[in-house]
């Protein structure tokens, strides 16, 4: 390779020195660069430790507050505890209150509501008494009837052969029959009359001592002999209810009884044959012409 030429080398000396001189500009740069690092990280180190610094407090704080107001909640669970059972206990009193003032009220009004419950009972009795004499009468006129019906059937045993009767005969049985049903119709309704204000007399004690259960029971201690005085008062009706509803429950099973009785005794009358339905006449003698 040849050699440069002689015109070139004031360039070339000129080259490398702006070279040089760029190359010293250059590294005094890095050298003020590597100095303001130095500064920098001399600096950042601190700030590094005054924020971790930083951070820890705010942890403390944090967890500090969080304490803090977990505790509030609690004292706040707590005093809604007592108010709620304040509440409850004023509650608990004002229905104390209410009770002791009907109690008050219900005292003045027990003799007037026993005497109620005695003038119903009477009337009750009344009812039952006029009921057992038709049921009385009712059952004789079918206890009559049947023996009459078995003397017939032992007669029928004793021919040995079915027992006829005129229409005229049986007519008076089934009378009998549609008599015998209409009474039972009316004892029908008597009886369910009878069970009807028996129910609705029961029914207004039985709300009573309910309600009166239920008011003494807010505070037992304060008003379970006021309770009792007042059951008192109502023991003599109440008892006489019981004793006239089991007549009436009597009564009702007479009345089935009886009306068993009466559907045997209607197939009995049923089963009676008549005569001109055993026996049919001859037809007259023109019709056997015309046929």
């Amino acid at each position: 390779m040849s050699s440069a030429s002689p015109f070139l080398d004031p360039l070339l000396t000129q080259w490398s020195t702006q070279a040089s001189d760029r190359r010293r500009v250059h590294d005094g740069f890095l050298d003020q660069l590597r100095g303001a690092r130095q500064l920098l990280d001399d600096a950042r180190t601190p700030l590094a430790d005054h924020r971790a610094a930083g951070f820890k407090t705010l942890e403390a704080f944090h967890d500090s507050q969080i304490g803090r107001w977990i505790q509030r909640l609690q004292r706040l669970d707590a005093w809604r505890d007592d108010v709620a059972g304040i509440a409850q206990r004023a509650e608990e009193i004002q229905s104390i209150i209410a009770a002791g003032h009907w109690l008050d009220r219900v005292e003045t009004m027990v003799p007037a509501f026993a005497r109620r419950l005695m003038t119903l009972s009477e009337k009750l009795f009344s009812v039952q008494a006029g009921l057992r004499q038709a049921l009385s009468r009712w059952q004789a006129g079918l206890e009559s009837k049947e023996q009459e019906l078995q003397a017939l059937r032992d007669k029928e045993t004793t021919q040995g052969a079915p027992l006829l009767v005129s229409r005229s005969r049986k007519q008076p049985e089934m009378d009998f029959i549609e008599a015998q049903n209409q009474a039972e119709r009316d004892l029908v309704a008597d009886v369910q009359a009878a069970r009807h204000m028996l129910h609705h007399a029961m029914d207004r004690l039985y709300r009573a001592t309910r309600a009166l259960e239920r008011r003494a029971g807010a505070a037992p201690d304060l008003y379970e002999s006021r309770k009792n005085q007042i059951v008192s008062q109502l023991r003599e009706p109440q008892d006489r209810l019981y004793v006239v509803r089991e007549e009436i429950l009597s009564d009702a099973l007479t009345f089935e009884m009886c009306r068993r009785k009466l559907r045997t005794i209607q197939t009995s009358v049923n089963a009676i044959r008549c005569i001109e339905d055993a026996f049919k006449p001859a037809p007259p003698f023109w019709k056997k012409l015309l046929r």
